[in-house]
């Protein structure tokens, strides 16, 4: 039974999960501590991302919110090849669960140090919650029958451009409408939300690409055949473009083996911010029709752009600029709200643009 739990390491990389996190009512989060000291206590867990306040305090003090609290949801990180930095943070955890405290994991860990944390638990008599088995759908049974159930694709430009929000913020609204929806999300580490991760055999060696493309149909087929949704929606992880040589986002190939088998009835392509330009605009659209065989209902502007300066983008990790909404909102009026032919554009962490986006889809699949 978890009565209070804070978030440990919280940064950007765990803000989409905070801000949907009450939909599913799990935990009881009363606060997200950041590590370092560079946050005033007195700010909102919104302003890690620049986007709506989320109403949960956030703090540096981990000390004092671990007496606060009965549990620590540790999330994922981006560590950077800091491996000093993750070994803080697991002693942390560690020491925290020598004291009393239950540990929910969204970290992925290795299995040294999952065995490790669950002879923890056991000794010291808590709870270590981590993700559910992989649920691979190897052994999907496969399904011949006819699929009918419309399907939301949400796709990005690029890694890093709100994808993940899109698809939490898209399965809320039209969950609160009182539609039945599944999600398959591009994000791997969401099992303990209740929601189904992009199946990680499409990224394994042990199938040919042709395997994997036949896996992910039945993958579908198996989802829809046994939660019998009104929508599903599919967020594919990735890029469908490559940056340059060294961000090449995999030059687009889960995407297009995606969208070789499953034909979405609408699609939501993401941009950064500071790429709401007509010329790359029209590379999207060229690329999803002519590469893809799909066409975009739906433009969505995440509030991130890549840093693109001449000195970082040859580093084996990207750097990019966080915007405010009002940043976002201006780059959608100078291109006067719509793109060619009517597609309309979103600003995805804003709710209201997120409800106009989902009574768009609700729209366009009813007809």
């Amino acid at each position: 039974m978890i009565n209070q739990a804070f978030i440990y390491p919280y940064s950007r990389c765990f803000s989409s999960y905070l801000r949907h996190i009450e939909h599913f009512d799990i935990y009881n989060i009363v606060a997200a501590v950041a590590p370092g000291k560079w946050i005033k206590d007195t700010c909102d867990a919104g302003y890690i991302d620049s986007g709506e306040k989320i109403d949960i305090p956030l703090s540096t003090d981990f000390e004092y919110w671990l007496n606060k609290c009965d549990t620590v949801i540790w999330a994922n990180y981006e560590y950077y090849e800091n491996y000093d930095f993750y070994e803080t943070v697991l002693l942390r955890i560690k020491n925290a669960m020598t004291v009393g405290k239950n540990i929910v994991c969204f970290e992925e860990l290795t299995s040294d140090d999952e065995t490790t944390l669950r002879e923890i638990a056991k000794s010291h008599n808590v709870t270590f919650v981590y993700k559910q088995s992989d649920s691979n759908f190897d052994d999907c049974a496969d399904l011949s029958e006819k699929n009918d159930v419309p399907v939301i694709s949400v796709l990005g430009m690029a890694e890093s451009c709100s994808k993940f929000d899109a698809e939490l913020s898209l399965y809320r609204i039209l969950c609160d409408k009182g539609y039945k929806v599944s999600l398959v999300s591009s994000k791997s580490n969401v099992e303990l939300l209740g929601i189904q991760p992009f199946p990680s055999f499409m990224f394994s060696h042990h199938y040919s690409e042709i395997e994997k493309m036949n896996l992910f149909s039945n993958f579908v087929k198996n989802i829809i055949y046994h939660q019998r949704p009104d929508v599903i929606i599919i967020g594919i992880p990735g890029g469908i473009i490559p940056f340059n040589k060294q961000h090449n986002m995999h030059y687009g190939i889960t995407a297009y083996e995606v969208l070789s088998i499953i034909k979405p009835d609408y699609t939501i392509v993401n941009v950064w911010a500071d790429y709401v330009q007509a010329a790359i605009l029209d590379d999207l659209v060229n690329i999803c029709r002519y590469r893809y065989g799909i066409k975009i209902n739906a433009i969505g502007v995440s509030n991130i752009s890549i840093y693109n300066d001449h000195s970082t983008i040859e580093r084996t990790h990207k750097e990019y600029n966080i915007y405010n909404l009002q940043y976002v909102d201006e780059k959608i009026a100078s291109n006067g709200f719509t793109y060619f032919g009517g597609v309309k554009f979103y600003n995805i962490l804003e709710k209201a643009s997120m409800e106009r986006l989902a009574d768009d889809a609700i729209e366009m699949l009813s007809e």
